[in-house]
């Protein structure tokens, strides 16, 4: 402070030189408050989930843009990412599923207990998106379903779109004569693996015929749907109008651009492609579309274990997420995670520390915006104590409004619960008690009349009013749009300033050099 103001005082001659040295100033507190010096330099890498890639890559291109922080992710599938991490090829993996469902090829005892840790991302939801056109020739855009017609969908036992199990649920629709173009992924993916679990926990027996039939080497539930190379009709099933397709995207793109067709891809994508979801009939037998509320009533059911993986089916007597009794919830929902490493170095744990951090805080404002729903406060305590075991790290401080502005910190959205949690551990995969509490009470009565479940035109619940047909590009703008913090501003500012003003300073000086060195050799 002292050099600072020396120099302070001797350029008073000048405003110009003065403004020179503030703008460095300025310059140099941005490039050292925003990003941590340890992390300057320093990317790290993932792969993983397509289910939670929207939400993911809006995060890396925030805290790029904010703080400079390099964090590289490559969308793939959940089991290619459980793959990459366990070969030691990415220090992050992003999935719906955990490493005890043994759905990835990794040796036994691989990764290590004691070596990483999980962490929920983003509360999702299972949209089944599709594509149809009544007989008149006019989209379709309030189609009902239930778990018994999904079933029957997408093993080919119902063939046609005004098949009775279909019709029945939708009176009063014109659906047409047409086959149904069940699209289907072909990779192993989360989706794959939670709607199978929810066709097993719903349909049990009949989705056990139809495992075994065409893939009876598979688990149940699995990362890999049942398919068949040839004799696509067996036992009934006939799978010859399926299509398969590996990838969120891929599959979201073929129901867009083929009318008739139906998948199941995170809700996401059918925001991307303005196309609208089924509402599903849940265990009260409301029908209900996916909607960050709508997913967040259903998660309260969620249970999970100790290293923070979770049982959709529920524990301790609690229904589970698939049969979850309110009206208003949405039963094919679930969380996502990242998959970390706890032995990376402190470099590359700074960077870790600071996308886990906007991510549980920042980066949920645009949870609703781009499909997904908030993680309650209880996990974002559970992600802090996850920065807290990082080399180098040490646990943040509660979360608030002022620190992390989640949604459900700032009262922007109605609280509604969190999922149940069992015993918490130690690392390896497990969590620490949560370092804090976080008083949300308020938050419910601060904006329980914006977000209450409301029962739409068209008959189907729509809680927190999820509206379909937002262009993801316009939403991720919205949000890359976000004012930036002061010292950000500031530090933009400084760029623009020291671009300009230093250059020709730095020559006004020179010029003062030269002229006084050659009076002085004059005055010789």
């Amino acid at each position: 402070m002292v050099g600072f103001s020396l120099t302070l005082h001797r350029i008073q001659r000048g405003d110009f030189w003065k403004l020179s040295v503030v703008a460095l100033a300025a310059l140099v507190g941005f490039q050292f408050v925003d990003l941590h010096p340890a992390s300057a330099g320093q990317t790290i890498t993932g792969s993983g989930s397509s289910y939670a890639a929207v939400a993911i890559n809006n995060w890396t291109g925030q805290v790029s843009n904010l703080y400079g922080a390099s964090v590289n992710y490559q969308t793939s599938s959940s089991v290619l990412g459980l793959n990459a991490f366990c070969a030691n090829q990415v220090d992050f993996a992003a999935s719906e599923i955990g490493y005890n469902a043994q759905q990835a090829s990794c040796p036994p005892g691989q990764p290590a207990a004691g070596t990483y840790q999980y962490m929920p991302d983003v509360a999702g939801a299972t949209c089944l998106m599709y594509n149809l056109q009544s007989t008149t020739s006019q989209p379709i855009r309030n189609l009902q379903i239930d778990s018994a017609a999904m079933m029957g969908v997408f093993s080919g036992k119902v063939l046609y779109w005004d098949d009775g199990a279909i019709k029945s649920l939708n009176p009063g629709v014109a659906l047409p004569h047409a086959f149904i173009n069940p699209v289907v992924r072909s990779d192993a993916s989360g989706d794959n693996y939670i709607f199978s679990q929810y066709l097993s926990s719903l349909q049990g027996a009949e989705y056990a015929s139809f495992n075994s039939t065409f893939t009876p080497s598979n688990s149940i539930p699995s990362a890999q749907w049942p398919s068949a190379t040839a004799n696509a009709v067996q036992n009934g099933f006939d799978l010859t109008h399926f299509v398969p397709q590996a990838g969120s995207d891929n599959a979201s793109n073929y129901v867009a651009s083929y009318p008739n067709t139906i998948t199941y891809v995170e809700t996401a994508y059918a925001i991307l492609h303005g196309s609208a979801c089924a509402g599903v009939k849940n265990a009260s037998g409301a029908f209900v579309e996916p909607s960050a509320v709508a997913d967040a009533i259903a998660l309260t059911h969620d249970c999970l274990n100790a290293d923070l993986t979770q049982n959709l089916n529920g524990c301790n007597g609690d229904p589970g997420v698939f049969n979850a009794p309110e009206p208003q919830a949405y039963p094919i929902s679930s969380y996502s995670y990242l998959i970390a490493s706890t032995n990376i170095s402190t470099q590359k744990a700074a960077v870790l520390a600071q996308f886990i951090h906007f991510m549980a805080c920042e980066g949920q404002i645009s949870a609703g915006q781009l499909g997904y729903s908030p993680i309650p406060p209880n996990l974002i305590l559970a992600d802090f104590d996850a920065i807290g075991r990082l080399p180098g790290q040490k646990t943040p401080d509660p979360p608030t409004a002022k620190n992390c502005p989640n949604p459900y910190i700032t009262g922007a959205m109605q609280y509604v619960g969190g999922p149940i949690q069992l015993s918490t551990g130690g690392s390896g995969g497990a969590s620490s008690a949560a370092s804090g509490s976080v008083d949300v009470k308020q938050v419910s009565a601060a904006t329980a009349a914006q977000t209450a479940a409301v029962k739409g035109s068209n008959g189907l619940y729509q809680a927190g009013g999820q509206k379909f047909g937002i262009a993801l590009n316009a939403a991720v703008a919205n949000m890359l749009s976000e004012a930036a913090p002061g010292a950000a501003i500031a530090g933009v500012t400084a760029v623009f300033l020291a671009l300009i003003v230093v250059p020709p300073s730095v020559g006004l000086l020179r010029r003062r050099r030269r002229i006084r060195s050659q009076s002085f050799e004059g005055e010789m």
